[in-house]
């Protein structure tokens, strides 16, 4: 599902909008999340697991759990990157795990 909305008009939303609109499973806000966010992303999943093809599994891996369970996202608890980070986080750790 795309959005109804301009690309213009979804850069302009706030993250917490945006995530509204990815429980909806709307494919361009999610795509705006990801360019928002992705980079910290990645740069997290590295920085954790050292090797890049592990960070972009990683980083793939957070995204479509972003993507899965967006309603799980609660504003009351933190910001969308601090939630998205986190997931980033404990994915990464159970990479670690995997490969010891």
């Amino acid at each position: 599902m795309n959005s109804t909305l301009t690309p213009e008009a979804l850069q302009r939303l706030a993250d917490e909008d945006l995530m509204t609109l990815v429980e909806r499973k709307d494919a361009d806000a999610f795509a705006v999340l990801y360019d928002r966010h992705g980079g910290a992303a990645y740069s997290l999943a590295h920085r954790i697991v050292g090797d890049s093809g592990i960070a972009e599994d990683v980083t793939q891996e957070a995204f479509l759990s972003v993507w899965r369970s967006g309603a799980r996202f609660d504003a009351a608890r933190g910001s969308v990157r601090s939630w998205t980070l986190g997931i980033v986080r404990n994915r990464a750790i159970d990479a670690l795990r995997r490969a010891s």
